[in-house]
């Protein structure tokens, strides 16, 4: 309903009464869960909701069906445009089916050929714990080096590598296996590339070390120079939306009337 609402072409036409004040209810909870808005943005929308419902400015301009819904309300100018948030908000939704063929894929692994007397409730509580743990994994599933910091953590990474061992037969026979799928050991080769990168690295150290690496001698080696000016911060007063807990069916009622 609020995508037809929203949609310049309809602009909810042939709405029976009360329903505008559903959809506004509606556009309201969606704006304080979403937007983060409160009584203020609320009574600013339930206005621009009305102006837009009646073709009145910023909102008079027709919609054409060579642009989108998107390019139409990205056109529209007005200030502290709440109407616009939540008419976007609604048209980035995309209808699909995902989530109930991703049930149906569940319910085909667990019921199969070997497993075919299972009872509809079991099934129903087991597809329930698959999604809820699935869903909450973060929270429910205790993880290992869960209460170190990035660095950390992979520091034990490492050294968990570096604890790693492989005895001469495994070394051998990981070789064998390479060598009947025909693929070649370029340790040297890899060794003389890496050897390489090393000494121009080295190359760039020693050129800092004794070059001094000036306006005019980058100009004479062709080297490009950036600058970059740092701008003074602009400091954007945040809008006060109010009062987060009130009665939007109360507010509905002081804009719209009985």
């Amino acid at each position: 309903m609020l995508g037809f609402f929203f949609h310049p072409l309809y602009r909810g036409k042939g709405l029976k009464i009360g329903i505008f004040r559903q959809i506004c209810h509606w556009a309201i909870e969606l704006l304080i869960n979403k937007v983060n808005g409160g009584r203020n943005s609320a009574n600013q929308l339930v206005a621009q909701m009305s102006d837009y419902k009646d073709y009145k400015k910023p909102y008079e301009f027709g919609y054409i069906d060579t642009y989108s819904v998107d390019s139409w309300w990205k056109m529209v100018e007005q200030k502290d445009n709440w109407i616009k948030e939540i008419a976007l908000l609604i048209n980035s939704i995309t209808p699909h089916n995902v989530g109930c063929e991703r049930v149906f894929s569940v319910l085909g692994w667990m019921c199969e050929k070997r497993r075919s007397r299972l009872s509809i409730d079991r099934m129903h509580a087991m597809a329930s714990l698959h999604a809820y743990y699935v869903t909450n994994a973060s929270s429910e599933m205790k993880y290992a080096f869960s209460g170190l910091s990035d660095q950390q953590f992979f520091a034990e990474l490492n050294k968990s590598f570096n604890n790693l061992s492989f005895s001469e037969e495994e070394i051998e026979e990981e070789k064998e296996e390479l060598f009947q799928l025909g693929v070649k050991d370029n340790e040297d080769d890899d060794l003389a590339q890496d050897q390489e990168e090393l000494s121009k690295a080295d190359d760039k150290i020693i050129m800092d070390k004794y070059l001094d690496i000036n306006d005019e001698l980058q100009r004479a080696l062709g080297v490009e120079v950036s600058v970059i000016i740092e701008q003074e911060p602009v400091t954007i007063t945040p809008y006060d939306h109010g009062d987060k807990n009130f009665d939007i069916d109360a507010l509905i009622v002081a804009n719209l009337g009985e």
